[in-house]
């Protein structure tokens, strides 16, 4: 849940009575509704993630707060924070705003299971592999996606089956380095083939829900979307596949 500074802390009472400039209250608005997120990153960050000056936030750190400067106002929000009363949630205004909320949320989840590791060997599986077969166990819309990213990238030897019943040749005839590439967004239609995934001999990735998913179990390497509505699960997912294929290194996984 999102929170905000309250009339309670120094940071809000000293720019109550102020006129701020449009940059300023940019760099307000912000520090009041992300004070923990504020606290965490550096001044640069802040710099791109409002697309503000570093030095228009150190001269608003200075002259209108009156503080030294950006490491000063850190101090400021740990003491605001350490506060009774020093924030309330945020009540959303909009239906986009508590989207824009919950897309943060998952990329959040994305970021931390997307570790170095995991990256390595995923880029050494798809490079090792002579085929890759996808199969998503939603609608198929995201396993066309999934191919069209990877032709982008200059991988063409990648294909897709729509029905897993209709596929079963398909997935019998792949070789121990090919990879099959299950997308599950977060219906899984796949636990009545977990027999077939047994018999598999190729290396399996998936992207899945949570790690209860019965694909997860069998796979060489998993992705979790942590998700529990469709919908973002299907955001989730779509994020996973182009931040692992747009970023592929083709040339040297090391």
């Amino acid at each position: 849940m999102s929170v905000e500074l309250t009339q309670e802390t120094d940071i809000v009472k000293k720019v109550k009575d102020k006129e701020l400039t449009k940059t300023e209250k940019i760099i307000y608005d912000y520090i009041k509704t992300n004070p923990k997120k504020v606290l965490l990153i550096g001044i640069r960050n802040l710099s791109e993630e409002i697309n503000v000056s570093m030095g228009s936030i150190m001269k608003f750190c200075k002259n209108t707060l009156e503080l030294g400067g950006y490491s000063d106002l850190k101090l400021q929000l740990a003491e605001d924070l350490a506060k009774a009363n020093s924030t309330k949630a945020v009540v959303y205004n909009s239906v986009f705003e508590s989207l824009e909320n919950e897309y943060e949320n998952i990329y959040k989840n994305i970021k931390m299971d997307t570790d170095p590791q995991k990256f390595k060997r995923f880029n050494h599986l798809i490079n090792s592999a002579e085929n890759i077969l996808i199969y998503d166990t939603a609608f198929g819309g995201l396993s066309r996606i999934a191919i069209s990213l990877f032709y982008r990238k200059g991988v063409k030897h990648v294909s897709f089956i729509d029905n897993m019943n209709l596929g079963i040749k398909n997935i019998l005839d792949m070789k121990k380095n090919d990879v099959l590439l299950v997308i599950s967004p977060g219906d899984d239609k796949f636990k009545a083939h977990n027999q077939l995934l047994d018999v598999c001999e190729s290396k399996i990735i998936s992207i899945v829900n949570d790690r209860l998913n019965s694909i997860s179990q069998k796979s060489e390497l998993t992705f979790y979307t942590n998700v529990e509505k469709y919908e973002n699960g299907f955001i989730a997912t779509l994020t996973y596949l182009r931040n692992l294929i747009s970023y592929l290194d083709l040339k040297n996984w090391f």
